[in-house]
């Protein structure tokens, strides 16, 4: 998901070294909470991780009804009434309903849109060339916006904290101050 995601939402095609380093770049990043053993590990390399997703799709992806209800929920989302007054509720939720259709489109679109054509299948998605030109428009909206908005609103707060600090210690130590960067 977090590879379809960045190779969608990167604002230029990626070469294939490019891939493979968001690949390696991610299982980097998810080895702490990997299992011990062989078999609870991701694969190696990109290829390697492309052929055992085309074979689980071939082989093993089959409808069910968690897939049906994970499909479902996403669009019947429960109103939010945690600390909410009985009052506010009772107005807001038809506009919570209203709105909830267009809210969760583009998730929807860009799930569809970035899925293995088999898992498209299964969800009874009928993926017509306006859903292409949807789906190609919230990515160019999600590239631009993570390119030209503050870092404060695209990143989440740690990740931003680490980034401000990466940017300070780059400064020091482009002044030859690198009692202020940290050890190699």
């Amino acid at each position: 998901m977090i590879y379809q995601a960045y190779v969608h939402t990167a604002g230029r095609r990626l070469d294939p070294a490019e891939r493979e380093l968001v690949y390696q770049t991610i299982r980097a990043s998810v080895e702490p909470l990997e299992l011990p053993g062989r078999g609870t590990r991701l694969p190696a390399t990109l290829a390697e991780m492309t052929e055992y997703y085309a074979d689980v799709a071939r082989n093993k992806l089959a409808d069910n009804e968690f897939l049906q209800f994970a499909r479902r929920s996403l669009t019947t989302l429960p109103f939010p009434t945690l600390l909410l007054p009985a009052i506010i509720r009772v107005l807001a939720e038809p506009l919570w309903r209203a709105t909830l259709p267009v809210a969760t489109r583009p998730v929807l679109i860009c799930s569809v849109g970035a899925a293995h054509p088999k898992m498209r299948e299964l969800l009874g998605s009928d993926w017509k060339t306006r859903h292409r030109l949807e789906f190609a428009l919230y990515t160019t909206v999600a590239t631009l916006a993570w390119q030209h908005l503050p870092r404060r609103l695209t990143l989440t707060p740690l990740a931003h904290n680490r980034f401000r600090y990466e940017k300070i210690r780059a400064r020091y130590k482009s002044l030859q101050l690198n009692s202020f960067a940290a050890s190699a």
